[in-house]
């Protein structure tokens, strides 16, 4: 069996509004294998996005334990933290974020240049990265002079450079046309899988789900198989 990535136990999380508390997550259980893809569906406000910021440890559980590669959240400090998430997770978010000032290759090398490796050796690994996701001749072009679909997919590239052991997408096409979500989708699943990395992609697509190992719906706070 592969080796158990990503897992959370009984995980609750309520936040105070007004006069009461909201629980959003209530009992949730994930576990998550190397080189496996699970999408999580749900409606618009189900918690789907609070639930993978309490899988990268950006936010505390009211309850129940979260582990990435067998070490608790809960028992690290946040500087550890930090450097767990930096070489450990790759996020792909509904927006690109890159940088506008940086070019493709400049972008995807933040993460090694935040882990302390050296500038010449950062870009070569950016560019095999860029190069594995079709965009070698456009490694020096600015995010302004990409279309929508090459700007995520220099994202999925940024997420992926440091080869992380597990990959976090909340809405990774959400901003894309049905023909761009579609190479973006299968990009992010091929080079997953092709890194035995583990991936939670949370998704309205359906397409998006369809290309995943399993897929749970997150209902009322709970995790369940969806048929």
């Amino acid at each position: 069996m592969d080796e158990v990535v990503l897992r959370c136990t009984g995980v609750v999380k309520r936040f105070s509004e007004g006069r009461g508390d909201v629980c959003v997550l209530n009992g949730v259980d994930l576990e998550v294998r190397a080189g496996e893809v699970v999408a999580v569906v749900g409606v618009s406000g189900s918690g789907k996005t609070t639930l993978l910021n309490v899988l990268a440890g950006l936010d505390e559980p009211t309850a129940g334990e979260v582990y990435f590669l067998g070490e608790r959240w809960q028992d690290l400090g946040e500087r550890v933290r930090a450097r767990r998430r930096n070489w450990g997770l790759g996020f792909v978010f509904q927006f690109h974020h890159l940088l506008p000032e940086f070019t493709a290759v400049e972008n995807v090398m933040v993460p090694l240049r935040l882990a302390g490796v050296p500038a010449g050796a950062a870009r070569l690994q950016a560019l095999e990265m860029l190069t594995a996701v079709g965009l070698k001749e456009r490694a020096d072009f600015f995010p302004a002079a990409l279309s929508g679909g090459e700007r995520q997919r220099v994202a999925v590239a940024r997420a992926l450079v440091m080869r992380p052991r597990c990959v976090l997408a909340d809405e990774p096409t959400g901003n894309l046309d049905r023909e761009r979500a579609d190479e973006v989708a299968e990009l992010l699943v091929r080079m997953v899988r092709a890194t035995r990395a583990a991936a939670v992609v949370v998704t309205h697509d359906a397409a998006v789900a369809a290309r995943a190992d399993r897929t749970m719906a997150l209902v009322q706070g709970r995790l369940v198989d969806k048929e």
